[in-house]
């Protein structure tokens, strides 16, 4: 499985950011199991946020620890250097 993504620094913290559907984002429980889903099998202990992008271009919504989403809420997500990862699943 594919996905968007970047691992960065901000204020000093190493965070990783995956974006996912809007809808994700929207939906908390959805979003907690998401979020933990990638932090177990590919980002580990790196704090880690899910950016849910929106096709209508409504702006950036964040999910992840509250701390996090404040500070990167005031960052322009085109700073960010976007990769695609490459997720193993099990068969």
């Amino acid at each position: 499985m594919q996905f968007e993504g970047t691992v960065t620094r901000v204020n000093d913290k190493r965070i990783a950011i995956v974006v996912v559907d809007a809808g994700v984002v929207d939906d908390p429980l959805t979003a907690g199991r998401v979020l933990a889903s990638y932090q177990k099998t590919v980002f580990g202990k790196t704090p880690t946020v899910l950016f849910g992008r929106s096709a209508g271009g409504s702006g950036p919504q964040y999910f992840g620890p509250a701390e996090l989403v404040a500070e990167l809420s005031g960052i322009d997500p085109r700073r960010f250097r976007w990769h695609r990862y490459t997720r193993k699943t099990k068969a």
